[in-house]
């Protein structure tokens, strides 16, 4: 069996050992100190990885939920690990609802991947669980396929779409909206990062066709299309903690996120309560102060900049070499 490079090297790093140790004896809140930039990234991908659990990932803010997000997607993918990286957008301000649907979108395809119990890494700011959602089985009763040879009745797919909280429109161009012209029905879902042009003969889709939206050209032919709902219902909607697992390990890139919720969502149920049913893995940069969790010291240490100066890079490097450390470079492209 291949055993992928950067596993071999986290084989090594005996706090990591240590840490997966602690989580599998079901310790409840555990707090992992001295992870520095992206190796927080690095450890939740190895352990995410190593136990094929899903994860909530919460950072402060947008652009540290974003950089989390793209690091942690890099190295489950050298881990060649299959769980999906996807982050998870907070509700929209009201006046937005109605215009801008991206966000919802991505709340949908969150849900979609949660719903087939795959493992699955959520990464989301603290707002973000206080985005109402369908319950998990009111989503799956509106997510519905249509696909090649199928057969539907035309009221009862227009039906489907508007359950589906989709906007009919004239001209298909952004995600959640749908158009009908004589045998065609266009439909921009989640699903896909294109909408799809359905053909019907009858009740019957004869054709799926990706088509780009500026062009309305059709640009790939399809089999199936898996339309998912957008949306919740005031009166039933649930939080981002009803959809996980519960085995999903939380991890928190600043414990202080417990005790400072976001000025954006004031009104948010606390994250301690939120997360109250969850294992939990903090990762202060600094050891606490007494009476916190359970501790594992990861011995990382920060790497200045050095911003294109590349003989004193190369002189770190042969340093940290000399110690016994494997040094690991990742760049954009071949030419860097």
């Amino acid at each position: 069996m291949n055993v992928p490079a950067s596993e071999s090297i986290l084989s090594r790093w005996a706090a990591l050992g240590e840490l997966g140790a602690a989580l599998a004896r079901g310790v409840p809140c555990l707090q992992a100190d001295g992870l520095w930039g992206s190796a927080r990234a690095l450890v939740a991908a190895a352990l995410v990885s190593a136990t094929s659990r899903s994860a909530l990932l919460l950072a402060p803010g947008m652009p540290e939920r974003h950089r989390m997000a793209e690091d942690t997607r890099f190295f489950l993918d050298s881990l060649e690990s299959a769980a999906p990286v996807l982050e998870f957008p907070p509700a929209e301000p009201a006046s937005w609802r109605g215009r801008h649907r991206d966000h919802a979108a991505e709340r949908a395809r969150a849900c979609h991947y949660m719903a087939s119990g795959r493992p699955v890494v959520v990464v989301a700011t603290p707002s973000a669980l206080a985005a109402p959602l369908l319950p998990p089985g009111e989503f799956r009763a509106r997510t519905f396929s249509l696909e090649v040879g199928g057969a539907i009745e035309r009221g009862a797919l227009l039906g489907r779409l508007d359950a589906a909280g989709y906007e009919r429109v004239d001209t298909v161009v952004e995600v959640g909206q749908w158009s009908l012209r004589g045998g065609i029905v266009d439909v921009f879902s989640p699903a896909r990062e294109r909408p799809v042009r359905a053909e019907f003969v009858g009740d019957e889709v004869e054709s799926l066709r990706l088509f780009d939206p500026t062009t309305q050209r059709s640009v790939e032919s399809l089999r199936e299309i898996v339309v998912l709902p957008l949306g919740a219902d005031p009166g039933s909607a649930v939080l981002l903690s009803a959809w996980l697992p519960s085995d999903a390990l939380v991890i928190l890139d600043d414990p202080a996120l417990l005790e400072a919720p976001p000025e954006d969502a004031p009104s948010a149920v606390p994250l301690a309560e939120a997360l109250s049913g969850f294992q939990r893995l903090e990762l202060p940069l600094l050891q606490r102060g007494a009476g916190s969790a359970p501790r594992v010291a990861m011995g990382g240490r920060s790497v200045g900049g050095f911003q294109g100066r590349f003989k004193e890079l190369a002189g770190e490097i042969r340093g940290w070499r000399a110690e016994g450390f494997a040094v690991r470079l990742v760049v954009d492209d071949e030419q860097q």
